[in-house]
């Protein structure tokens, strides 16, 4: 067979666990996988990412909510 042989992986997502209740005034911030997940209130990830120059992570533009009352 001609080419390159790769490995395809199909991840599956468990539940997630050791997220703590909703607390109050309280906001968790996670991957967006699990907030998406979850899609608590509470739960948030980060925005858009800002890097450096050497394109290393500094911060981010505010946070991604996934919640939908409905």
């Amino acid at each position: 067979m001609d080419g390159v042989a790769l490995e395809v992986n199909r991840p599956t997502i468990g539940a997630v666990s050791g997220l703590p209740p909703p607390d109050d005034g309280v906001v968790y911030i996670v991957s967006a996988m699990v907030a998406e997940s979850v899609r608590r209130r509470d739960v948030c990830s980060p925005g858009e990412l800002i890097r450096d120059g050497a394109g290393v992570v500094t911060g981010a533009k505010g946070l991604c909510s996934y919640y939908s009352p409905v």
